[in-house]
């Protein structure tokens, strides 16, 4: 039997220009990227108003994360870390996450969304993919078609989740 499609629509997606640092000290913004401040990197995306923190394509050891999480601010929705698990040169992009969301939170579709956007604004593809596959472990995946409005330099897009019904 197929599963339920949930689709949700984004309208306004921005990667800010403000890049963050999280260490044992909790989530500091820069206005430039800190190559050499301690820590993890982030990537602070904006979604239809919530705010997600994507670590993409850099190891965040589950010990680092486990001290990371309870440091997470308010302002912040939902943090994401998150690889690339397909060619640069891929149509489609795989991308492999764990997500931390709040309770009431970003949603799974928009972690999957962000971390779309933030993917692409890292330069980490040869050829611009024509939609993302959010896989993020135990849960459904999520399909995201994204497309980037240079007028208002924001991201508009969908976001899929196709949940397995069957037994």
């Amino acid at each position: 039997m197929a599963g339920i499609v949930a689709t949700v629509r984004f309208d306004s997606g921005f990667v800010l220009d403000e890049w963050g640092v999280a260490d044992a000290a909790g989530f500091q913004l820069y206005e430039d990227p800190q190559p050499y401040t301690p820590g993890f990197p982030f990537i602070a995306c904006r979604i239809d108003g919530r705010q997600v923190a994507v670590f993409i394509d850099m190891e965040v050891p589950v010990e680092a994360r486990a001290n990371l999480e309870p440091l997470k601010p308010d302002w912040l929705d939902a943090l994401v870390y998150a690889k690339l698990d397909s060619d640069a040169y891929a149509e489609a992009a795989v991308i492999d996450a764990h997500v931390v969301q709040s309770p009431d939170g970003a949603g799974l579709e928009t972690c999957a969304f962000a971390t779309a956007c933030a993917a692409f604004a890292l330069g980490l593809f040869q050829v611009e993919p024509t939609s993302y596959l959010g896989r993020f472990e135990a849960r459904d995946p999520v399909r995201v078609v994204a497309d980037f409005d240079w007028d208002t330099e924001s991201w508009f897009g969908e976001a899929t989740v196709d949940f397995d019904d069957t037994p």
